[in-house]
This record gives C-alpha cells, sequence and structure tokens, in this order.
C-alpha cells in the first residue's frame, strides 16, 4: 500500500467516524427533546384513567351494611 492509499483510507474512515458521532449526537438530542413530551403524554393517560375509575366508583350503587 502507498503512503497516497494510506492517507485517503484514514481520510475515510475518519469521515465515518465523525458522520457516526454526528448522528448518534443528533439521535440522542432528538430523544431527549422528546422525553418530556412523551412523560407528558404518558402522565395526561394516567391521569384520565384515574379520572374514569373515580366517575366509575361515584355512579356505582352504594350498598350499606
Amino acid at each position: 500500500m502507498k503512503f497516497y492509499e494510506l492517507i485517503a483510507l484514514i481520510w475515510i474512515l475518519a469521515g465515518l467516524a465523525i458522520t457516526l458521532t454526528w448522528l448518534i449526537l443528533r439521535h440522542r438530542r432528538a430523544q431527549a427533546r422528546a422525553g418530556p413530551e412523551v412523560q407528558s403524554r404518558a402522565e395526561s393517560a394516567q391521569l384520565a384513567d384515574l379520572q374514569a375509575r373515580v366517575d366509575r366508583m361515584e355512579q356505582a350503587p352504594r350498598t350499606t351494611d
């Protein structure tokens, strides 16, 4: 392998490493931005479920022993 081929190979590998690093960081940034949104949606779903349970309990016939 000649010197310029070695330099070209190193150049290509460095480019791949930079590209992969950039993609990973971009993906992590997108996940970090979506994290609170996903959490608030889950909390909203839990709150709706809890409200539905309370409504069913209030509508259920009361029995006294």
